[in-house]
Parts: structure tokens; C-alpha cells; sequence
């Protein structure tokens, strides 16, 4: 039983060396990131050795970014990014064949033949409140029942006075067909053609030569298994692309520069009092578009984005409140009392992300 398995548990912790709880809990964590914290980064680029990819499309991230009612009320106030970051369904017709075309802001996240609510009625075009994301894809389970306990996806529907409705399948797998994406589109109107707003191309990196079972470790886990297999919805890259293809790499979104603040001072705390090198106040509210890897089998993943935090060891500790870390990454500004621009670091951390659980700050 699982009593049985936590006693026999920390009986054997009890067996142990003492260790420093923070040591291991920074060598361990790994949660899924979008943008740069005092004590650490997002990453690793998804070029890079140690990548995370996932099969599921949508995350818990996803639902705080979409649901303001989500978040406590002390949080509400004080992130950076705007939040009412809504899914778009957009139905495109290729060849006579229509897909549903799903987007997270205004970046296309995966494609899907059809988009149905749990009783089978379709879900009409438009913008979509995301209010639950289980981390875990929909297509891995037989019923709906085990979908809306493992694997759902919910939104409000605004013809149903808001109501959270289940996505029937659940949290879509990633799929990505070319032919519906790209700049042959208006930006999220579905219509093909050229237009001054036309859509981005995605972000693919192509891994179909690449063997999933050696160039890939699965770390995923199926919420029903009680043996603990790691399964293929998640995989962590074992090989170095960047090395070899630095080019294609560098056009790629770089986890070093998101900082997604919208409010707050023009010099970014991860520059060292440089100008961020994307800095534009209203677009710096949106997330970075996602990339994805065409896998082999004409199979989709989408990068996942991890906390990596400073190493804090007996060895190597980092001192919390006034470590470098600290002193290098708190916000800046500027003396203007003596006319003076030379960047000065602010006597306490200014950061308006500190209770905001969407970013997550420490």
C-alpha cells in the first residue's frame, strides 16, 4: 500500500548521512519555466544537451496565464505579463480539408481534425478562457472519465454563462502540419494569401533522423501506472545539435532572454544594466512562440522549458538576499539626482514579480 511504501520510505532516510534539504531539492527540481529568476534560469536552449520535449500541448502555466480567477487575490496584481493569454481555434481548409488550427496567444500550439465539447457538440471558432490543463496527453487514455482525472483540458464557454467545460479527448497531443501554418496565413484569421499581418512560420527543428530510443531519454510518466515506467511524454535530449547547426539554432527563441516584464525599468536585471535586447514595453508581455521538433514517425514534441537553478552547496553556497546572484540579476536603476546615467544597483530588489505565481519567483 502506498502507507506501507512511504514508511518503508523514511525508514530508509532515517538510514542516511544528514544532507542539507536545499542542496537536494536544487539538484532535483525541475519544474517547467518560462522566463528568468533571481536564483536561476529557464532552459536549456532546445538545441542543447539536457532539452525537455513533451507530447502534451497545454500546462498548468498555461491556465494561470489564461485565468485570472486562477491565482489568488494577492497575486493578481503584481506579475509583469498580462494574463487573458486565450486559446484561438481557427479552422483552415487545405485541399478541401479542413483542421482545427489551435493557438496560445497568437502562436499556433498543435492542430487537431476536430474540437468537441465532452457531449459531443462542436466548439465554435473563436477565444477560449483555458480554466485546467493536465499535464499529461488526452490521447493516452480510453474513456473520458479517465481523461477528465488524468489528462483533460478545460475551457469556459462563453455561449454556456462561462461555464468550464471538458475538452472531449483532453490535453491534445502536438501535431503540426505545415501545409495549415506559416506565412501563407493571415495572423490567427484563418484566410490564406498575403496580408501585411501575415502569420510567422513555426519554429520546427528537424530530429527525424534521430533514434528516440538512444538519442532521447524518456522521462515522462503515466499518472496510472503505479510502477513508476517513464513513458515517452516527455524526453530529455541527449545529443548537442547546436555544435553542428549554430545558424538555424541562433534564429531559434532564446530562454536566456525571456524576461517578460511589462511594467517596471527599460534595463533588464539579466544584462547587466544593458537595454534588453528585445525591449518594447507592450511586446515584451508576450511569450516567446514555442518550438517544436518533427520527431521520427512524422511525430511532434514541443520544447518544455525547466527551471535550472544556481548551484547552492556547502562547497558553493549562495547567499540568499545578498549572494552575487542576487546583486546581479536585481532590477537597476538609474542616478538621476546628479545627473549622473551611469547605472547604479538599487539598494533593495524592486522586482514586481515577487509574489506572482506565475512566474514563480523565489
Amino acid at each position: 500500500t502506498n502507507d506501507a511504501k512511504l514508511q518503508s520510505w523514511l525508514e530508509d532516510q532515517f538510514g542516511l548521512p544528514p544532507s542539507i534539504h536545499r542542496e537536494y531539492f536544487r539538484r532535483h527540481v525541475n519544474p517547467r519555466s518560462i522566463e528568468l529568476y533571481k536564483y536561476g534560469q529557464t532552459g536549456p536552449r532546445p538545441c542543447s544537451p539536457g532539452a525537455y520535449w513533451r507530447k502534451f500541448t497545454f500546462t498548468r502555466k498555461d491556465v494561470l496565464h489564461s485565468d485570472i480567477n486562477q491565482l489568488p487575490s494577492l497575486n493578481r496584481w503584481t506579475w509583469p505579463m498580462e494574463v487573458m493569454k486565450n486559446v484561438t481555434i481557427v479552422t483552415r481548409t487545405v485541399s478541401s480539408t479542413p483542421k482545427k488550427v489551435w493557438f496560445f496567444q497568437d502562436d499556433i500550439r498543435t492542430m487537431t481534425d476536430t474540437a468537441e465539447w465532452e457531449d459531443d457538440s462542436d466548439i465554435p471558432d473563436g477565444s477560449y478562457i483555458v480554466c485546467a490543463a493536465d499535464e499529461y496527453g488526452g490521447e493516452t487514455f480510453s474513456t473520458e472519465e479517465e481523461r477528465k482525472l488524468w489528462g483533460r483540458l478545460s475551457l469556459k464557454d462563453p455561449l454556456n454563462s462561462m461555464a468550464c467545460r471538458h475538452v472531449k479527448g483532453g490535453n491534445p497531443t502536438v501535431s503540426i502540419d505545415t501545409d495549415y501554418a506559416g506565412s501563407s496565413f493571415d495572423s490567427i484569421s484563418g484566410q490564406e494569401g498575403p496580408s501585411d499581418d501575415a502569420e510567422a512560420d513555426p519554429f520546427i527543428l528537424d530530429y527525424s533522423s534521430k533514434d528516440l530510443a538512444n538519442d532521447f531519454t524518456q522521462i515522462g510518466y503515466d499518472p496510472k501506472d503505479d510502477t513508476d515506467t517513464p513513458d515517452d511524454s516527455v524526453l530529455l535530449q541527449g545529443f548537442d545539435f547546436e555544435s553542428t547547426n549554430s545558424a538555424e539554432c541562433d534564429t531559434l527563441p532564446d530562454p536566456e532572454k525571456s524576461d517578460y516584464r511589462q511594467k517596471g525599468w527599460i534595463y533588464s536585471p539579466y544584462y547587466a544594466g544593458r537595454l534588453h535586447p528585445d525591449w518594447d514595453p507592450p511586446s515584451r508581455a508576450y511569450l516567446d512562440p514555442p518550438v517544436f521538433a518533427k520527431m521520427p514517425g512524422d511525430i511532434y514534441y514541443i520544447h518544455d522549458r525547466r527551471y535550472n537553478p544556481l548551484e547552492n552547496t556547502i562547497e558553493n553556497p549562495l547567499l540568499d538576499g545578498g549572494g552575487q546572484m542576487t546583486m546581479e540579476t536585481i532590477f537597476r536603476d538609474i542616478n538621476e539626482d546628479r545627473g549622473d546615467t551611469t547605472l547604479v544597483t538599487a539598494d533593495h530588489d524592486e522586482n514586481p514579480r515577487t509574489y506572482s505565481r506565475i512566474s514563480g519567483n523565489e
